[in-house]
């Protein structure tokens, strides 16, 4: 069994151009990013190269400029979706949606909603040591 899996929007997009010729098919993704409220608060960011890192509590999803750059190399998808919420948290005033999207060239369109773009961030030293489970649950529709 191959388990490499990737991901092709533009063969998907052939397929479904033959199937319905009439219509202008596009793809969107959605990111759903859970993150842990008390972790948050110790994020490093710096907004340029030459800065220095500083310790800031920011409730907007920490864009980078690197980050930005590779969703808009995605070929044939031109809009994404991210979702950032405390874990297990879909309905407080703490769960923000931004859209990106981005032009055939991969720059990122005006109509983009991001708070603030960074030059990195980084996560403090105890958070990159931690150990994750993840509980993998089958939801079928």
């Amino acid at each position: 069994m191959d388990r490499k899996r990737k991901h092709n929007a533009t063969k998907y997009i052939e397929l479904l151009k033959e199937k319905y010729p009439d219509y202008d098919i596009k793809i969107s993704f959605v990111l759903d990013i859970g993150y842990d409220p008390h972790d948050i608060s110790s994020f490093q960011y710096r907004a340029l190269p030459n800065e220095p890192f500083r310790t800031q509590r920011y409730l907007d999803f920490p864009f980078t400029i690197v980050f930005l750059v590779l969703l808009g190399q995605i070929k044939d998808v031109h809009d994404i979706y991210l979702v950032w919420h405390p874990h297990g948290d879909y309905s407080s005033k703490y769960v923000k949606c931004y859209g990106l999207h981005y032009e055939d060239n991969g720059c990122i369109k005006q109509e983009s909603t991001i708070p603030r773009v960074f030059w990195e961030f980084d996560m403090p030293e105890r958070l990159k040591k931690a150990n994750v489970k993840l509980n993998f649950e089958d939801n079928p529709v």
